[in-house]
Parts: C-alpha cells; structure tokens; sequence
C-alpha cells in the first residue's frame, strides 16, 4: 500500500457538474464566466494496493475479468458519488445549471470584443457556435417555469406586469434582489449580423428586506448581508453574472439607497472596479460611482441640520458642504464629458409645425428630449433625479452653516471663506430637473430603456409636481401628465411580460 497525493482532475464545483475544467488557480475560471462559485481545488491521498492474486493491478486499475452483473450495476448508475469534505456545490453552482432541450449542459460566455453590461445587443458563444442576442430585463413575479414536451424549451407564467412603488430598506438589511436568467435561442446566421436570440433577467426585490412607504419601520437586532456582498466583487467579473449585478442589483440597489438616504457597501472602491475588469463601463456606470457616495452625504445632513444651531453644528455642516462641493464637482464633471458644447448628448425634439409633433408629446412642457442613445437617455435621467435630491440636500446645509449662532454674539454669522459661497438659487430649482425628467421620459421607453429604471425619476418629479400643488394652484397638468405616463409604463411592462410569455426558454439559473 503507497499513499501519493492524488491528481488534479478539476474543481469540485466542475467535478460535481461532470464538466471539464480548465484548472485556473486559485478559482476556475469556467465557474467565475458562468457565475457559479467555485468551490476551490482540494488535494486528498490516495492508497494504491495490489497484490500477487491481482497480478499487480491495484484498487484504481480493477482486474479486467469482472462479472457482467457487477459491470451492468455499474452502468446504470449516474448519481456523481459523494465526497466527504466539498461533497456538495455552492448553491449558485446548482442553480446556474441549465440544460438545453437535447440534455447538453448549456454555458453561454460573452465573447470579445467585450462590451458594457448595458448595450442591447451581445454576441454570445456556446459550444462554439455565435449568437448575437437582445437583452431585456423586466421586474415581474415568476409563478412558475414549466417544462415543454420533446426538444420545447420551458414557458413562463408571470402575473400581470405592476411598477414597484418607493419602498424602504428594513433597519439592519441589504437589498436582496432575485432574479432568473432565460435564454431563447434560434439558429444562428452564417453572416452573424442578425439577431438570432433574446437573454432576459426577470427580477423582483424579496419582500422580506423591504417595506412599502409609509409604513413603520422594523427594527432588527443584527445586521444580514446580502447573498450578492458574500459573494464578494469578483464574481461578477463575467457574463451573465456581471450583467445582473450592473442591470439588476447596483441599479436597483443605488436608486433605494438615494431614496432611503442610507448607505451601501457598493461605495466601496473594490465594488466600484473590480466587476469592470474585463467588461468596459459605460457613461451610467461611470456616474453611478459617484452616485454611490449620495446617500452618505444625505445621512450625514439629516443628522446635523435638525440640531440647534450652535457653533458646534456650524463646524459640522462647514465640513459637510465641503464635502458636498467636492461631490457636485465630480457630478460637474461627469456632465461636461458627456455632453460637450460640440457633441450634445441630448436636444430639444421642437418643431415649428405644430402637426409634426409627436401624439407622446408632453403638453405641460415646453418640448421633449431626444438623445444620443438609449444609455445617454438613462444615464441623464439618472443624473437629473440625484441632482434633485443632492441640491436640496446642499441647500439645507448651507442654510446650517449660515444660520445665526446666539451663544456667540461677536461670531453670530459664519465668515464663509470663497469655496464655500454658492450661488443659493442654483439650488432651490427642483421644478426644472423634475420638468427635464418628464421631458426625456417618452423618448426613453420608445428607445427600449428597461421599464422599471425609469419608475424611480418618475416617482421622485411627481412628487415635486404633488408638493408644489398642494401649497398652490400650480403644477395640476404636470402631476396628471406623470399619472398618465405611469400608466403608459404599466402597459409598456405588460406588453414586455406578454412577450417573455410567448417564447420558450431555456432557463439557466437564478441569481
């Protein structure tokens, strides 16, 4: 009996799922591409006996004469055998296995030159044929993923389409936010210039982290992480992983968290680069890693602006309008790279024939936007909302800061040094980028920008519109035009619902 190390024969991950392995050290990179968590490599000693009777053949290489019963038991069973350390995968191992319609384990990877998360259309590869697919992604409510009969793929049933409102993270929670990843493939053209498949995220929040507005909040007594923190920023490096953290979960997650006021750990540097290793970033991504840093800067003034005004608090929120001016000097910056006086990223669609102007046109408004792409569209809509909240947050603060102190008559008003002298009406303007919000919406859902991105601006301008009319007579036709485009929204996700349910699928996990 020699005890050796036993042979590198693939991840347990890829040794359970019976699949190759390439053997990248320190995690194989066939599980990080298809968003599985590798389970690592684990080297065990392996006891080789022989014996004179065996002829010198040992326990791994079995006397070639067996008994035809002994060798039928052994065909006929397909069950991947047990291990006593690693034995099972990860839980997103299991679910990230999918099957196609013939019984082949299907394994898409996006194939270079890479692009970023948010274009439309991808090129795809799986067992070395090419697809250019569509992406979509919807909020829905999957009831089930029903298996067709023969080579048919699975259908989907979805409950009827529903904007999510504005909801609130529980105290001590993360945002969970689920999502299954669905393929529907054709043959793919020898040309390779049509498309030819359509890769959907259906998603929803977990209601057990969140809670609808207006409603109280819970108090927990410890903190839970969310399955997407654990997994740590490297294993969304690759497609389709990359994809539902830049689409579904770090869209979703910042939007709540501007709403919520709280922060996140997505402000961290290492979840701000490392998914975007291989994967370029686009002119949203790039904006929300400044966005990430808003709800810290909105916590901290609740806390200081409610307090009496002492010089205590003016030191305070001195410091916080620094850093509220160096914040709004990335978001300056961000905006002149985008939409340089020689290359608009967005106009005003006007025409001097009143007949030529679309049946969508916004009448409370002086025209509509139109824009670059669909992703500029966003991108801007994105970063005219947190401009909303961010000013009238800064406002305040500045307001803190020069409020008078009565504990000291000979410094009752700040001396304000230059860097922090603002312009007060530059940010007492909510109308104007709530109206630039309504303005830009039609052309986006006409553009296919995902529903339910722009459910979160829209909310945010009609409650602009909703507080300027409950202190006046104005504002009425703006807050009934944002409650007809709300439900121009709710049609839009149906007919995008009706669509996933009138394809087959092939459903490759969930996240």
């Amino acid at each position: 009996m020699v005890g050796v190390p036993g042979k590198y024969k693939g991840c347990e991950t890829c040794r359970a799922r019976r699949v190759k392995c390439d053997n990248q050290r320190p995690k194989c990179k066939r599980c990080i591409d298809g968003g599985r968590e590798c389970a690592g490599y684990e080297r065990e000693r392996v006891f080789i006996m022989a014996t004179v009777d065996d002829a010198g053949r040992c326990s791994s290489h079995p006397p070639r004469h067996v008994s035809s019963s002994a060798s039928s038991s052994k065909k006929g069973k397909s069950v991947t055998p047990e291990r006593k350390k690693g034995k099972s995968t990860s839980s997103e191992a299991k679910k990230s296995k999918s099957t196609s319609p013939e019984g082949d384990v299907m394994e898409l990877a996006a194939i270079e030159p890479l692009a970023p998360a948010w274009d439309d259309l991808l090129f795809v590869e799986n067992k070395g044929v090419t697809y250019l697919v569509q992406m979509a992604v919807l909020q829905a409510n999957v009831q089930s993923i029903g298996k067709g009969k023969k080579k048919d793929n699975a259908k989907v049933a979805l409950t009827p389409y529903a904007p999510s409102g504005l909801y609130f993270l529980k105290k001590g929670r993360e945002l969970e936010v689920t999502a299954h990843s669905l393929v529907s493939l054709s043959s793919p053209d020898e040309d390779n210039g049509s498309l030819n498949g359509t890769f959907t995220f259906l998603f929803d929040h977990n209601s057990s982290f969140l809670q609808e507005a207006g409603q109280p909040t819970w108090e927990l007594n410890q903190d839970k992480l969310s399955r997407v923190r654990k997994a740590g920023p490297e294993s969304y490096q690759y497609f389709p992983a990359h994809h539902y953290f830049v689409r579904v979960y770090r869209q979703t997650a910042v939007m709540l968290a501007l709403i919520n006021k709280k922060t996140t750990f997505l402000s961290e540097e290492a979840w701000c680069t490392t998914p975007w290793e291989y994967h370029p970033k686009s002119v949203l991504d790039f904006l929300l890693d400044t966005l990430v840093l808003l709800p810290g800067v909105f916590s901290r003034a609740d806390l200081i602006t409610p307090k009496q005004a002492t010089l205590a608090r003016r030191l305070e929120a001195q410091e916080l309008l620094y850093d509220c001016l160096a914040v709004e000097s990335q978001l300056d910056g961000w905006y002149a790279t985008l939409n340089p006086a020689s290359d608009p990223a967005y106009w005003a669609a006007y025409s001097a024939d009143p007949s030529a102007l679309p049946a969508s046109q916004p009448l409370p408004f002086a025209d509509a936007f139109s824009f670059r792409d669909s992703t500029t569209a966003l991108a801007l809509i994105t970063y005219w909302t947190a401009t909303l909240l961010f000013r009238a947050t800064v406002d305040r603060v500045h307001a803190a800061v020069c409020a008078p102190v009565l504990e000291d008559f000979q410094n009752m008003y700040a001396d304000l040094s230059p860097t922090l002298q603002i312009d007060t009406n530059r940010y007492r303007r909510p109308r104007d980028y709530a109206a630039r919000i309504c303005r830009s919406l039609d052309f986006a859902q006409g553009a296919g920008v995902q529903v339910d991105a722009l459910v979160a601006p829209l909310a945010v301008a009609h409650g602009v519109f909703r507080e300027i009319n409950a202190v006046s007579a104005d504002g009425a036709l703006e807050k009934l035009w944002c409650e007809g485009f709300r439900e121009k929204l709710v049609s839009e996700g149906q007919r995008v619902a009706q669509a996933v349910m009138n394809q087959r699928w092939v459903d490759l996990g969930q996240f």
